[in-house]
């Protein structure tokens, strides 16, 4: 899919570095024009441990500058007698301020910026004696996922951050550990409210490979004996995607939430880095490293909690270059989670995919390889492990 027009990887970039600019552009300009909240702070804990003092009205805080509190409360008279307390509170303890001053910093930060990541470990085994009539092969699978969201949300604005990585590798009988899994993604997310409180302007940049290189084993027909082949590794392929445009979100109570997110102007770039991993695998020409697209981008995501300990999610990426409108590539993801107790889970995940620029070998009647195209991809994982929180 390399756009007629921009036929050199130089032009290309620009037009990728281009739409980044783009992004990155509205997302300063987003933030300077978001208007500063006042952050409230509840000063009635520290207001108690005044001596002598008894407390018959509730305060809040307003702003701190310097030295300075601005306090707000029904009776004007006691912000007075307090504000002259706590001069003289300063007077005596110099570092009251800067204790007050921390807390209040340390409070308004954790209510603008929040965090959650979760780290599982999966483990599986079947093992059979010599003796074991039916027959079977020994296996050990082992898997562990992290998973790491940092956001800061605003009365206008949400800025999310996701890093996720993803790793696994099985042992079959008497052969060596395998790689079963691995990926590595990263999602900059930036809206802010236009319309209400549903509908959004919005950026956002995703950046996916993996971390270890990917084996293709096949029996050779003339030798019988197994081939490996690398097909991909680290950065090969690499893909990058910016996008802008408008963001619908929606939910209903706590149970159902819908985000939905159309890009008309979406930068794809695809980067195959390793000179062993053959890139026309991946849609670029002969010798090239990069692959440049330029389309339109629609996105979804379903998040439903089913019952107290069971979650789904499912989320659909469609996008096409406008080179080739009648040619959408497809990334549709699936995530049940049944959550057992604290420490254990079972999850139950599908990726189903569809991308033109991948083409695949087929294997004719005289045992050559040919070109077959794009195929669909699909994989499914069931995971039984344990889950941690932090």
């Amino acid at each position: 899919m390399i756009f007629t027009p921009l036929k050199n990887f130089g032009y290309n970039r620009k037009i990728i570095l281009l739409t980044l600019a783009l992004s990155l552009t509205f997302s300063a300009f987003a933030q300077i024009t978001n208007p500063v909240q006042d952050t409230t702070f509840n000063l009635e804990e520290k207001i108690k441990e005044l001596p002598s003092f008894q407390l018959n009205d509730s305060l809040r805080f307003i702003k701190l500058d310097g030295n300075t509190l601005l306090l707000e409360s029904k009776d004007s008279v006691i912000v007075l007698e307090i504000i002259e307390r706590l001069k003289t509170l300063v007077q005596q303890d110099t570092s009251l301020n800067g204790s007050i001053t921390e807390e209040i910093k340390e409070a308004s930060k954790e209510k603008i910026w929040t965090h959650k990541g979760s780290l599982g470990f999966n483990f599986s085994n079947v093992g059979f004696n010599k003796y074991w009539s039916t027959g079977g092969e020994s296996a050990v699978s082992l898997s562990s996922i992290m998973h790491y969201i940092l956001k800061r949300e605003t009365e206008f604005s949400h800025f999310e951050n996701v890093f996720h990585f993803g790793y696994g590798v099985t042992k079959q009988g008497e052969k060596g550990f395998r790689k079963s899994d691995d990926e590595l993604y990263i999602i900059s997310h930036f809206s802010r409210k236009i319309f209400g409180e549903k509908w959004n302007l919005s950026g956002k940049i995703h950046f996916k490979t993996q971390i270890d290189e990917g084996i293709k084993y096949s029996v050779d027909q003339l030798t019988n004996e197994e081939q490996a082949i690398r097909i991909s590794n680290f950065m090969a392929p690499g893909r990058l995607e910016v996008s802008s445009g408008m963001l619908y979100k929606t939910k209903i109570e706590d149970r159902l939430e819908f985000t939905g997110m159309f890009s008309p102007i979406t930068g794809k770039m695809t980067m195959v880095l390793d000179d062993s991993v053959k890139g026309t695998d991946y849609g670029l020409m002969e010798g090239k490293k990069v692959l440049s697209e330029l389309g339109i981008q629609v996105n979804s995501t379903l998040s439903a909690q089913i019952m107290e300990n069971i979650t789904f999610k499912n989320h659909i990426n469609l996008f096409s270059n406008y080179e080739k409108m009648e040619n959408v590539d497809v990334n549709w993801e699936t995530l049940l989670v049944l959550r057992i107790n604290k420490f254990f889970n079972t999850n139950f995940s599908t990726n189903f995919i569809y991308d033109d620029d991948v083409n695949f070998q087929g294997i004719d009647d005289n045992g050559d390889p040919f070109e077959s195209g794009a195929k669909p991809q699909f994989k499914h994982v069931l995971n039984v492990g344990m889950h941690f929180i932090f």
